[in-house]
């Protein structure tokens, strides 16, 4: 299970496939923020992909956390499934994966203005990412067709 919730967000210090820096401590502070670890490589991820896209155009910061170590990988799918979202790197060791304790992906992680922990979601769990929405007081991410299921295991 991801670190729990009503915990302080641990500070990282990640690249984004961009080349600026991230640094946890220095978005957090102003809004919320959406961390989203994940695998190219993994179809629960892909299919997550379009509904955190709405969310990001809803006005969340969404930034995710790719744990492939393949460059070219991270940069065909950044540009395939997240042309809005800023996507960083793990490093070799996975640090930040280790130290949000993330076990499964995708995982998502809600970090409230003041850097505490308040959603943890892993797979697709669809009143997850809609409690993140609600918490975000957005609208939800899935529309009506989209014959969305409620739960896909990562």
């Amino acid at each position: 299970m991801a670190i729990a919730k009503a915990k302080p967000a641990p500070n990282f210090s990640l690249s984004l496939t961009d080349g600026t820096s991230f640094e946890l401590d220095h978005r957090i502070g102003y809004s919320p923020l959406l961390l989203y670890f994940f695998k190219t490589s993994c179809p629960v991820c892909q299919y997550t992909s379009p509904f955190l896209e709405r969310l990001s155009s809803s006005g969340v910061q969404v930034y995710g956390i790719c744990q492939d170590l393949d460059e070219n990988r991270v940069h065909h799918y950044q540009s395939a499934f997240h042309k809005s979202i800023p996507i960083m790197q793990e490093q070799t060791d996975y640090y930040v994966s280790n130290t949000y304790q993330i076990d499964v992906v995708p995982t998502l992680l809600l970090v409230s203005a003041d850097g505490i922990i308040q959603e943890a979601v892993e797979s697709f769990d669809r009143s997850g990412i809609e409690n993140i929405a609600s918490k975000m007081k957005i609208p939800s991410p899935f529309h009506a067709g989209d014959n969305v299921p409620q739960y896909r295991p990562g």
